[in-house]
């Protein structure tokens, strides 16, 4: 594969998923509550009920989550869904490499996250199923993660840095019901020279579901 061609698929992954991520959340925000739920066989669902001890879902003394633990969450997930928006770059062993047509994948460098099945139970510690499934079947389409034929994780080490925001955030928590909080982001949107064109406010959906509190509306506005 040339370099050229290389670059066009590249480019084209980066917009497929910035164009879904961005349609998943507008859909998202949509959906009713009492939406009817398909295919929820019992093997898929002791599939995804499945739990590993480095990923335990996060668990509050006190019952309820503070807002320092909800941030801390949120700056996980933000990073992790950037891998699938191709905005962070997964840690990766730059020495151990897999060739799959023509495109160079590195290994993933972490003790835990080894493979897909492994990936997306660490994915299930901070968001829904939904949102996990969703972020699963992207990289069905874009190919961000692979494995080898022995079952080995691999990514592509690709990034890239969107500009026009603050670094700086502020949050605010309010808290809906005993299972349910409403967590917001506030932060500056730039222009070019670097001024304020306008301050603007995220919303995010905090929940206790099937026991665990995770997010179940989320979109990195960072894109």
């Amino acid at each position: 594969m040339t370099i050229k061609k290389l670059a066009k698929r590249t480019a084209a992954a980066v917009i497929g998923a910035a164009i879904i991520l961005t349609m998943y959340s507008c859909n998202k925000a949509g959906e009713s509550s009492d939406k009817p739920q398909e295919n929820q066989g019992t093997d898929s669902k002791a599939e995804k009920e499945e739990s590993f001890g480095w990923a335990a879902i996060p668990q509050y003394p006190d019952a309820y989550p503070t807002q320092e633990d909800i941030v801390n969450v949120y700056k996980t997930a933000c990073t992790a869904f950037g891998w699938f928006a191709l905005t962070e770059t997964p840690p990766v062993d730059d020495s151990v490499t897999y060739d799959n047509d023509g495109i160079i994948y590195f290994k993933v460098k972490s003790d835990e996250v080894t493979s897909l099945k492994a990936l997306e139970v660490y994915l299930g510690t901070m968001f829904d199923a939904d949102i996990t499934d969703m972020l699963m079947d992207l990289n069905k389409d874009i190919s961000r993660f692979i494995e080898d034929e022995n079952g080995v994780l691999y990514c592509t080490n690709f990034s890239y840095k969107p500009t026009g925001f603050s670094e700086t955030e502020t949050y605010s928590t309010v808290k809906n019901s005993d299972e349910d909080y409403t967590f917001s982001v506030n932060y500056d949107a730039l222009n070019e020279d670097g001024s304020v064109k306008a301050n603007r406010t995220e919303t995010y959906e905090y929940k206790k579901t099937d026991g665990r509190w995770v997010f179940t509306k989320f979109r990195v506005f960072r894109q």
